[in-house]
């Protein structure tokens, strides 16, 4: 039994359709939400300067004890706030979960 976060995404930040591919990650395996733009991908002059007006909007999934990460940009505060405040929680709910 495997809660997941999906997502559509592309190894090589090419978005076009054909480049998308469905994934997942297991929430026990995500370590913590990071604001902003502190990754190394967010920190590439040119995703800085695409997500310039933006960066009030991003965040990262960090998982596999921190070897991986994923960068998002939400759409507007509101799924800014929603994402950051609740993938946590429910982070810390799977874990406890696992737990006991």
């Amino acid at each position: 039994d495997h809660q997941v976060l999906g997502y559509l995404g592309s190894e090589k930040m090419d978005l076009s359709a054909a480049a998308l591919q469905r994934q997942q990650i297991r929430l026990e395996e995500i370590d913590r939400v990071q604001i902003g733009m502190q990754t190394e991908s967010f920190q590439r002059p040119r995703v800085r300067e695409r997500f310039n007006d933006s960066q009030h909007l991003c965040f990262s999934v960090i998982y596999h004890s921190g070897a991986r990460k994923l960068d998002l940009v939400a759409h507007n505060q509101s799924d800014f706030d929603l994402w950051t405040r609740e993938l946590p929680r429910l982070v810390r709910r799977r874990q406890h979960q696992l737990r006991y």
